[in-house]
Order: C-alpha cells, then structure tokens, then sequence
C-alpha cells in the first residue's frame, strides 16, 4: 500500500478485553460492555498487532421505580414513584410527559402510566381504572351535640375534595359555603345554632363540574 498517502488506512479490530481498575479483574472480551459497577475501566484494543488502550469512569444511576398507584379519588389516579435522577416526569399512555403526578378526570379503562427521570430512564405501569361514586345526600340532621348525627355529613364526597358546599335559608339568604374537604356543617350560623326548619342546599361537585341540589332539615 502507500504509505505516503494521507488517507485514513481501515484496519480490522480483532480483540477486545476490558478491565476493572479498581480490582485489576477482566470483565469482557466483546465490543460492548455491559457493566454492573460503577469505578473505573480500562478497554484494550488490538489489531493483532498494534495495541491501544484507553480509560474511563463508569456512573450509575438508578432507574425510577412506580412504587404504587393511589386512586382514593373519584376518576384520578397519583403516581408514586421511588429513585431515578430528578426531576421526574409522569406520562399516562401516548400523551406528553408531565411534572404533575397527578392526572384527573379519567373515563373508566385501561391505562399504562409512565415515570421518566432525567437521564431518560423508565418505568410503566398497566393498570384497569374503575371508580364510583355514590352519593348519599342526609335529608334531616340533629345538632344536639348528643354524639350522634351532630353534623350534616353527605357520605361519598371524600372522593371529591374539591368540591363546594352551599347552605341557603329558606329565604335564599347563604348561610355557609365550604368545601367538601372542610367539616361538615354543624347547624350554626355565625357560630349561633340555627332553629329547627328546612335548609337548601347546593353541592357544586368538583373537577366533574356537576350540581346537586335539594333541602334538609334541622331538627332539634
């Protein structure tokens, strides 16, 4: 061949061996190395008669891990996910990654949720979402602070903690608003008890943004 000439010359690799420096041990012989340590390597690369040699550090990180799915409420799940680089992003099927753990206002059926960090690094979970709500709306409570049905608990609207609670007079005059994560209402009105009568209601059920309306009665 020319020797002269400027042309790179491609000659063929016939071995590889990379070492542990840390240990001095061999831990492969092919193109690729699959480590399982982090430290400090050492590849050789021969043509069977030239030898190079070249060193690096090797850094691991761990893959983020789902450890578990929360779905207390209504058509919502909360990822939780353990390890892997911050920040972590949160993807539910074919969508676009997000930073919120969070995702609402889900339809009944299959998912598969996604936790990426950031080095890229996954993890997925398949899950079947099927929530309920049922509603039980009390039409009479006894604020006679004798234990017993003291507050006007409306059962179910746990799983709709952002919702907003109304309390009218039969004159349409509002006698509290709260929400559905706030203690039930108590029959008192700027912190005097209420006489026995019939109250209205309206419950704005929130994110699924549906109405309830109605009357209960305070009796005492």
């Amino acid at each position: 061949f020319d020797s002269t000439s400027d042309d790179p010359i491609e000659v063929p690799i016939t071995g590889y061996r990379w070492f542990n420096m840390e240990t001095g041990d061999q831990v492969g012989d092919q193109q690729i190395l699959m480590a399982t340590a982090a430290g400090s390597y050492m590849v050789e690369v021969s043509d069977g008669c030239w030898l190079n040699t070249d060193t690096f550090n090797i850094e691991l990180f761990p893959n983020p891990v789902i450890a578990y799915l929360d779905s207390t409420l209504f058509r919502q799940i909360v990822v939780f996910a353990e390890n892997g680089t911050a920040p972590l992003q949160y993807a539910l099927n074919n969508n676009a990654p997000q930073s919120d753990n969070v995702f609402k206002n889900l339809p009944n059926g299959n998912y598969t949720v996604y936790v990426i960090d950031a080095n890229g690094c996954e993890d997925s979970e398949a899950f079947l979402l099927e929530t309920t709500l049922n509603l039980e709306v009390p039409n009479f409570f006894t604020p006679n602070n004798d234990g017993f049905n003291d507050r006007w608990e409306i059962i179910g609207i746990e799983k709709l903690p952002e919702s907003i609670i109304y309390i009218y007079d039969r004159y349409g005059k509002l006698l509290r608003k709260y929400k559905a994560s706030d203690p039930a209402w108590d029959g008192e009105y700027l912190n005097r008890p209420l006489p026995s009568d019939d109250y209205w209601y309206v419950i704005h059920l929130l994110p699924i943004d549906k109405y309830l309306k109605g009357n209960v009665t305070l009796k005492r």
